[in-house]
């Protein structure tokens, strides 16, 4: 009795949709015949020798015609005694085809036959069942070798195998008949044929192509995939959310969003202007779908120098209104919070210097308000008028008056403007203000809190001002003999450094490739900071090349820098010196623990001649030393007590002292 479309199984589709143009044929599977005009359920004799068995012809029952390039032998073909026909396509899956039962067996289908006749000559493989449940694989007539398959335990069959080994860690190497050796441990069990690419896996063995590859970015560690991700800028981590499904579920990672960072380009999008053409604008629906998915994890939020000022206020103006929002504060991780405000705008006039003010800053003070229990504040570049400074920090003083442990103030004013509101954070640790905030009533206030740490700073948008009394440094200094003072100067500015004579200075930093250490500048260190200073720093490369002149390089200072300051015990240095001057450092400075050269700045020579309490040997020594790299260089971990070595410019440019 023959079966009709009628008595397909209740979960076969009767239509099949259209398939899409097929693939190239794989080459161990013989070509689909072409579209005919066979209907579905129709019968079909074939006389064909390579469907003959025992001299009786088979009678093929075919369920849809013509094959899609999805269907494969054991697929989609329900025959009563052969379930293998050259008719059919090899890729077949239950998503492409509806008519395909990629699952057949004789308890759900009577039609199926699992078990092929040992006796075929189509020149294809027929399917037994393994001892322990694993797919082995018979070689036909004409040995042709059929695709791998998986077993139930999860192993994959080896191609062209007639044992049907699969790549247990248990196994040990074999070779099979056919000449592949199989590798023992590898991750695809895949045999190395001649006419195979194979490439070396990562456990040593040898592994052919599409073995899968446990090298690759699927089995990358969480915590690395997570350390990439934070990188990122939010739209190429949105991007990369896309990839699979673990790279989604790691952009809800919450180490991903630690840190936000607000530049030109984030949650913007691209919108036409009349006047402009395109330009790009924030997008308060990105902005508030950000906040929302993913602002509970926000731990720092960092607001960059933006040269579009509406989207700077569209920012703070969703932000406030995210926090104020909800009744508990949307953020409870969130301890730090950064602004820089652009003053700096470059026109077709040249470069013009601009504060903030009016909208901005009423939006900046909100915001603030609303943030809890900060413990990290930086309000840098605002360069506000004398009468809108006041009043600036209250907002902060509201809701962080009690746990802000680091508070940075740089160029808030345009003029010399004291700001006495730091006093009102009680846990205030360390201080970062432009020394334009300070007076002698605010260094007497600070004498009297648990301030540890004084860093005043000096930038290009530093406005000029008078240091501070050398009384008020000394009362100061006996109010709190622990505290610790700071000075530097960081960016492209040329101002010479600002000094505040008898300050418990602790250390002297420049972060700017314009400054020297030039003769006066050492002079006016030792006399008002030889028994306190300890640092002496000169971060990034110079702008220009000093004097090979010995009466014009920093060798006289820097050793007279050694010698009058016994405290001193960090010295970095980029400018030139000579070979000897190398030597003398760590022998006359007793407390030097810590000394960075530039090895492009060493010049072999030896200008000094013989000082008092110098014998003859040692001269003698110091000048042949100073004449030869390699010989300076092995003395100098002597000198120094451990391991040491000049470093090259790629090293030093992007060295950061943290001082303390």
């Amino acid at each position: 009795m023959e079966q009709r479309q009628d008595d397909l199984p209740s979960h076969a589709p009767r239509h099949p949709p259209p398939s899409p143009s097929p693939p190239p044929a794989h080459p161990h599977h013989l070509p689909c015949h072409p579209p005919d005009s066979r209907r579905s359920g129709d019968v079909v004799d074939s006389d064909d020798d390579d469907t003959r068995v025992s001299g009786e012809v088979n009678r093929v029952r075919f369920f849809r015609s013509p094959c899609t390039p999805q269907c494969s032998p054991r697929d989609c073909v329900l025959a009563e005694d052969w379930p293998l026909s050259p008719h059919c396509d090899p890729h077949c899956s239950p998503n492409s085809d509806p008519h395909c039962f990629p699952h057949c067996s004789p308890n759900s289908d009577p039609h199926c036959s699992p078990h092929s006749d040992p006796h075929c000559s189509t020149g294809r493989l027929e399917d037994t069942s393994g001892g322990r449940g694993h797919v082995s694989q018979e070689l036909c007539s004409d040995d042709e070798v059929c695709e791998p398959e998986g077993c139930s335990a999860g192993h994959v069959q080896v191609t062209g195998c007639p044992g049907g080994l699969c790549s247990d860690d248990d196994v040990e190497t074999e070779e099979c008949s056919a000449g592949h050796v199989q590798a023992e441990g590898c991750p695809g069990g895949l045999c190395s044929d001649d006419d195979v690419e194979t490439e070396e896996c990562s456990t040593g063995h040898v592994q052919a192509e599409g073995c899968p590859d446990l090298r690759g970015w699927k089995s990358l560690p969480a915590i690395l995939l997570e350390d990439i991700f934070a990188m990122l800028t939010p739209k190429q981590r949105h991007q990369a959310s896309m990839v699979c499904q673990p790279w989604y579920d790691t952009f809800y990672s919450p180490r991903v969003w630690e840190t936000f960072v607000l530049r030109e380009r984030t949650l913007t999008k691209r919108r036409f202007n009349l006047y402009k053409g395109y330009q790009r604008e924030l997008c308060p629906r990105k902005t508030q779908l950000c906040l929302m998915r993913v602002g509970c994890y926000f731990k720092r939020i960092v607001v960059t120098a933006i040269s579009d000022y509406y989207n700077l206020y569209e920012f703070l103006r969703v932000l406030s209104s995210f926090l104020s929002f909800y009744p508990s504060f949307p953020m409870p991780l969130l301890s730090t919070f950064r602004f820089t405000f652009a003053c700096e705008s470059r026109g077709v006039n040249g470069t013009i210097i601009i504060g903030t003010g009016g909208n901005i800053l009423s939006k900046l003070k909100e915001l603030v308000a609303n943030m809890q229990q900060l413990q990290h504040l930086a309000l840098n570049e605002l360069l506000l008028e004398e009468v809108e400074v006041e009043g600036l920090l209250a907002a902060a003083a509201s809701s962080s008056a009690e746990s802000l442990h680091y508070l940075e103030l740089l160029n808030c004013s345009k003029v010399p403007v004291p700001v006495c509101e730091v006093t009102q954070f009680t846990q205030l640790l360390t201080l970062k203000v432009s020394p334009q905030h300070l007076n002698e009533e605010v260094i007497l206030l600070l004498g009297g809190t648990q301030l540890l740490h004084l860093h005043l700073v000096q930038d290009a948008y530093t406005c000029p001002c008078l240091p501070v009394t050398p009384e008020a440094w000394k009362l100061f200094r006996q109010m709190a003999p622990s505290k610790r003072v700071f000075l530097e100067v960081e960016g492209r500015t040329t101002t010479p450094l600002l000094l505040q004579p008898h300050a418990p200075v602790r250390g002297v930093v420049f972060r700017t490739p314009y400054h020297r250490l030039h003769a006066q500048l050492v002079t006016w260190l030792v006399e008002f900071y030889s028994q306190t200073l300890e640092y002496v720093v000169q971060e990034r490369l110079p702008r220009a090349h000093g004097s090979r002149r010995f009466q014009e390089r920093a060798d006289q200072g820097l050793l007279r820098l050694v010698r009058a300051c016994p405290r001193l015990h960090t010295l970095v240095v980029r400018e030139r010196l000579s070979l000897a001057t190398m030597l003398l450092l760590p022998r006359e400075g007793p407390a030097l623990t810590s000394l960075t050269l530039r090895r492009n700045a060493l010049l072999k020579r030896c200008e000094w001649p013989r000082a008092a309490g110098w014998s003859e040997d040692f001269h003698r020594w110091l000048r042949v030393t100073g004449r030869d790299y390699d010989l300076a260089f092995s003395h100098m971990p002597v000198l120094m007590r451990q391991a040491w070595k000049p470093l090259p410019d790629r090293v030093f440019k992007d060295l950061a002292v943290h001082v303390t």
